[in-house]
């Protein structure tokens, strides 16, 4: 795993205004985070290659169904893209360079390239969030399914959708939820938190809750999650400001009893080693 830099680019990044964020570039620095001699140069080259060439086989098209049906078929046909079903929790799987090595992914991070090639053309495309789901909105209308290899569907095909899987829940109206590009790398990092833990790589899961702290800073969640990762280090002082930093934002949890003994015991670890 690579060490942290006096000077973090990430950390800046993530910090940042959304509209000031480089997408491709943060999450690029995502994965040099995991790496011990990553070559930043050389995978933003990749990808400028990889979006030039999506572009071309897009850029003599006028019309915004057309444009995507080409993309479609650069990525899912030419490239042979898809998403990862049998291995959505392999860390690889949420990394940019390893995404565009194999050709396989998670949702947010098979859309960089897509919305890359888009936004070179002037069109617009923004990322949305639905329940338990990530697709792209393209031209306002168009919304792409990257995990379904591209599959389409219309801003009413939507509200359907929502309505089925939501039912008359409060606050169905939210969605589709646009999500910035501070948005999507968070999607990415929670992903990438999970299969970490999955493979029970406890350190990179540690770093990688620190970069959501750094873009998410008031999610409570994320306190806790460090705070049982810095558990297994024995580090109890700080597994305990962490545990106290959950239940001040959320002191009407559902699960408070039970962070309010994790802190006690945290505590009484902490001053017992002391």
């Amino acid at each position: 795993m690579r060490e942290p830099l006096l000077a973090d680019r990430l950390r800046e990044m993530l910090r940042a205004e959304a509209g000031e964020i480089d997408l491709p570039l943060g999450a690029l620095l995502i994965a040099e985070d995991h790496y011990p001699r990553f070559d930043l140069g050389a995978a933003l080259a990749v990808y400028e290659t990889l979006v030039g060439r999506a572009t071309r086989a897009v850029e003599h098209r006028a019309d915004p169904h057309a444009m995507v049906a080409a993309l479609n078929r650069f990525f899912f046909l030419t490239q042979a893209w898809s998403g990862a079903v049998r291995h959505y929790y392999d860390p690889r799987s949420a990394l940019l360079n390893e995404v565009m090595a194999q050709g396989s992914g998670i949702p947010e991070v098979l859309a960089i390239p897509y919305m890359g090639a888009l936004q070179r053309l002037d069109l617009p495309v923004r990322g949305v969030r639905l329940p338990g789901q990530f697709l792209l909105c393209v031209a306002d209308s168009i919304y792409v399914d990257l995990f379904d290899r591209g599959k389409l569907s219309d801003s009413a095909a939507i509200r359907a959708r929502i309505r089925q899987t939501q039912g008359h829940a409060i606050g169905i109206e939210r969605y589709p939820q646009p999500l910035d590009a501070r948005g999507i790398l968070a999607r990415i990092l929670t992903t990438l938190h999970r299969a970490f833990v999955a493979r029970g790589e406890s350190a990179h899961a540690l770093r990688v809750v620190e970069r959501l702290l750094q873009a998410q800073p008031a999610v409570a969640r994320h306190y806790v999650d460090r705070a049982y990762l810095l558990k297994q280090t024995g580090n109890w002082w700080a597994a305990a400001d962490d545990f106290s930093r959950y239940l001040a934002l959320r002191p009407n949890a559902a699960n408070a009893a039970r962070i309010q003994e994790e802190l006690e015991t945290a505590l009484r670890l902490a001053f017992r080693l002391n």
